[in-house]
């Protein structure tokens, strides 16, 4: 048997993918843990025993790409997923503590939503929480905006639209990505 130490943000489902690649021994790796509940959160760094004689395609393109999964649900209802490893360190483990010791070199990408409720006739709006972001999905209301109603200056956050101008009161919702590094 293997150990593999989780990091902050991973589910077991995480665990299971990144030891077997496969969902198939999610209850192989339950068992092996003495686990009983597969709601249960791993804690930063908890070590999980594995067979390394069982392996699948999967595991061995995320073994070999340094990817490590960790798609928990955080405190402020984002989702953390590791991106890229720092090819200089490589893997460490724990490869990541909670954000107040953080692993330098990392980079993970959050989902974020912010909102902006309008004066009315703007064409277009400044936040400045968007700057370096990329939007998931924005809505006027309810209605989600089409690619190409809206453009988004990464280097300012200003979105403009290409649509009629805001409403008075009309609330603009926005759910966008960020790549954060530590």
């Amino acid at each position: 048997m293997l150990q593999t130490k989780s990091v902050y943000g991973q589910s077991i489902f995480d665990i299971c993918l990144q030891t077997y690649g496969s969902f198939d021994y999610l209850r192989k790796l339950l068992d092996d843990n003495g686990i009983e509940n597969i709601d249960q959160v791993p804690a930063s760094g908890q070590v999980f025993n594995w067979d390394e004689t069982i392996s699948t395609n999967a595991n061995q393109i995320s073994s070999n790409s340094n990817v490590i999964l960790a798609t928990g649900v955080l405190k402020n209802s984002s989702v953390l997923s590791v991106v890229e490893e720092n090819e200089a360190i490589g893997i460490v483990f724990p490869v990541y503590n909670q954000p107040s010791n953080p692993v330098i070199g990392k980079k993970y990408e959050v989902t974020l939503e912010t909102q902006y409720i309008a004066g009315g006739g703007e064409t277009s709006i400044i936040l400045t929480e968007l700057i370096g972001s990329s939007i998931v999905q924005l809505n006027r209301e309810i209605q989600p905006q089409r690619a190409g109603t809206f453009t988004l200056n990464i280097n300012t956050g200003q979105i403009t639209f290409t649509s009629d101008p805001l409403a008075e009161t009309e609330t603009i919702y926005i759910i966008y990505t960020k790549i954060v590094s530590e």
